[in-house]
């Protein structure tokens, strides 16, 4: 919940500072970044139970 709100956010302001043909290139670059800085996920853990 809290990724998905996050993105729509970086989309938006994304589409309002850089152009909206461009927001949608910024949330998901953020996302692909965020993927191999933290595969774990925003709020995740590191193993499994």
């Amino acid at each position: 919940m809290v990724g998905g709100l996050a993105l729509g956010v970086i989309q938006s302001f994304g589409a309002l500072f850089i152009g909206p043909q461009h927001g949608l290139t910024i949330a998901f670059a953020l996302l692909i970044l965020l993927l191999i800085f933290k595969p774990t996920g925003i709020m995740g853990r590191s193993g499994y139970e």
